[in-house]
C-alpha cells in the first residue's frame, strides 16, 4: 500500500525495463510495444488489465498469480538432464518448452523420465533486488500507462 502511494516517473520507467546490466531487464522476457521478447506475458496493454496495486503485487510476488499458459514446467529426461520452460506444445511424440531466453526445446516423450508443472513463476521472486525502490515505482508508473 505504501508503494502504491509513492509517485513515480513514467518517463524513467523504460530505462529501468531495458536495464540488462544488473537491472530487471523486463524486456528480456516481456514485450512492451515493439520492444522485448515474447517469453512472459506481453505488457503492451497491462495498464488496462491491472490496477497500480496489482502491478506492484505482480512484480513483488510473481508466483502468486501465474497467467494461464505461462506456467513453468520442469522436465527431467532419462539421461538426467533438467529442462525448464513454458510448455508451448505437447503431442503424441514430444513436448516443446520455451526457455527464459525464448528458445524452443523439443523433448521426445520417450526420453522423458518425469514432467511436472511448477508452482513458481519463470519470473524470479527476487527481481526487485536488481532495482531501487524508486526504480520499482518508476517501472510500475510506466506499466500503468501501457494501454
Amino acid at each position: 500500500a505504501r508503494l502504491a502511494e509513492m509517485k513515480g516517473s513514467a518517463k524513467a520507467g523504460p530505462a529501468v525495463s531495458r536495464n540488462n546490466s544488473g537491472g530487471p531487464n523486463c524486456i528480456g522476457c516481456h514485450q512492451i510495444g515493439d520492444e522485448g521478447r515474447q517469453v512472459g506475458p506481453p505488457l503492451t496493454t497491462i495498464g488496462n488489465k491491472l490496477s497500480r496495486e496489482q502491478l506492484f503485487e505482480a512484480v513483488l510476488t510473481p508466483s502468486a498469480a501465474i497467467l494461464m499458459s505461462y506456467e513453468l514446467w520442469i522436465v527431467r529426461t532419462k539421461d538426467g538432464d533438467i529442462k525448464t520452460g513454458i510448455k508451448t506444445e505437447e503431442n503424441d511424440d514430444h513436448i516443446t518448452l520455451k526457455d527464459n531466453n525464448g528458445d524452443y526445446i523439443d523433448i521426445p516423450l520417450d526420453k522423458i523420465a518425469e514432467k511436472k508443472q511448477s508452482a513458481l513463476s519463470m519470473m524470479p521472486d527476487d527481481i526487485t533486488k536488481t532495482m531501487s525502490i524508486q526504480d520499482l515505482v518508476n517501472v510500475v508508473e510506466y506499466l500503468q500507462q501501457q494501454k
